[in-house]
């Protein structure tokens, strides 16, 4: 952490709240957040920071503008499909999404427009923190160009990103590679913060984009993932190439990054993080599985919620 002179600390808790990516699984995340809003609305106007990678830029970006999470649920439930679509032409011309991106982003683009219009990061109710990965930063130096994670934010320090449209920012953070195009030159921030969890914290107690950070122990952190599925790959001793490992190789990536961010948020916050990511029984569903939307909701309304519900009252709550 940056420790500049003259720096000062606030006491009071800062309560952040980070949603994973996962595509049309993030339907799922706003059914789990619907749920708790519904069972105790407290706990969701006492969020400081909201964090949110690839879908879960849309729902920070959403919560942040002061949509409920219910309505939020609802733009999944009315334009994943649409999102998710490719007509017969498309799939010849891109070869089933071979030889160039699956689906349109311009239609994704049309649709985060309806949804934030020109609202710019700056204009938001609540802070904001958006992974996405610049292919280029430009640098007129040709030796030192090069690609670079970037977090899109609206903290108070002098890198904000305020004059930013949420649009720009939500799809820029979404545009995962060979499903869409680039956009502007950036692709999911998934490809190194699935989970932003510890981005989300990383940036809070940096002096140099936060004036008065908080501690460490004045953090409380929630995050929630889009649900996890019983995936493995067989075998102790598998000699594959590029082709097979073209498929789970991103999945394998996105778990493991999803899981370690987990893991390391909870040694250094321990009983002040809380972690809600259910089961979701029976095959995997792909992020762009528009069709999964009715067992998505299904798994929603079954998780168990008591225990996030009792974390919320005394740790969030409480402090």
């Amino acid at each position: 952490m940056n420790t500049a002179s003259g720096a000062e600390h606030t006491d009071r808790v800062w309560r952040i709240l980070s949603i994973d990516g996962g595509g049309v699984r993030g339907y799922f995340a706003a059914l789990l957040l619907a749920r708790l809003v519904a069972a105790d609305p407290r706990w969701l106007q006492k969020v400081d920071l909201i964090a949110g990678t690839s879908t879960g830029a849309i729902i920070a970006l959403g919560l942040a503008l002061e949509m409920a999470p219910s309505e939020i649920a609802g733009v999944y439930a009315r334009e994943a499909e649409s999102i998710f679509t490719t007509s017969l032409a498309d799939r010849l011309l891109d070869a089933g999404g071979l030889i160039g991106p699956r689906y349109d982003l311009r239609r994704f683009a049309a649709i985060l427009r309806r949804l934030f219009h020109d609202v710019r990061l700056g204009d938001l109710s609540h802070k904001v923190v958006i992974p996405a990965f610049d292919l280029d930063d430009e640098n007129p130096d040709p030796a030192r160009r090069h690609w670079q994670a970037r977090l899109f934010h609206n903290l108070s320090g002098p890198q904000a990103s305020g004059n930013l449209l949420a649009r720009r920012a939500a799809l820029y953070s979404s545009a995962v590679p060979a499903v869409f195009a680039t956009a502007d030159g950036f692709i999911d921030g998934g490809v190194f913060a699935a989970n932003p969890a510890l981005c989300a914290l990383a940036s809070s107690l940096d002096e140099s984009i936060q004036d008065r950070a908080p501690r460490l122990d004045r953090v409380r952190m929630f995050s929630v993932g889009t649900g996890r599925s019983a995936l493995h790959i067989e075998g102790r001793r598998l000699q594959w190439g590029l082709t097979q490992w073209a498929r789970p190789l991103l999945g394998v990536t996105f778990d493991a990054g999803v899981g370690m961010v987990d893991y390391q948020c909870r040694q250094l916050l321990g009983d002040d993080y809380h972690r809600l990511n259910p089961w979701l029984d029976g095959e995997s569903i792909p992020l762009d599985d528009a069709d999964a939307l009715p067992k998505l909701e299904r798994a929603a309304q079954a998780a168990e919620l008591a225990p996030t519900l009792a974390w919320l009252e005394q740790f969030w709550l409480a402090s």
